[in-house]
């Protein structure tokens, strides 16, 4: 199934970007050189910045899996409903977290800040 994307851009810097996909063959047409360009460096780094920050999310094969196109699509442009659909989604933090001696063991939890 072939899809058209048009995106406005969410940072001043950026310009809109219009592409097509086609996610039952994996092929993508019309992507900007900066696209790619900020594809290939989150590979290198395996992950790529999400909101909310400071939030990360694992990334392997942007260009084939949809969850990771919009998470780095997402850092400068307004993504449409379906790549909204496919944005990860942030676990929220635990309420506590456990304290670690030395040799490995929990010795206690202390509060998180939400």
């Amino acid at each position: 199934m072939k899809k058209t994307f048009i995106l406005t851009p969410n940072v001043p810097h950026e310009s809109p970007i219009h592409f097509q996909r086609d996610f039952a063959t994996s092929e993508l047409t019309g992507i900007m050189q900066k696209t790619l360009t900020l594809v290939e460096e989150s590979k290198a780094l395996g992950y790529v910045s999400i909101h909310p920050i400071p939030s990360g999310y694992d990334f392997t094969a942007p260009l084939t899996n949809p969850d990771q196109m919009a998470a780095v699509l997402g850092q400068y442009w307004k993504l449409s409903e379906y790549l909204l659909t496919v944005y990860p989604k942030v676990k929220p933090a635990p309420s506590e977290i456990e304290i670690i001696n030395d040799e490995g063991n929990a010795v206690g939890t202390v509060p998180t800040v939400q």
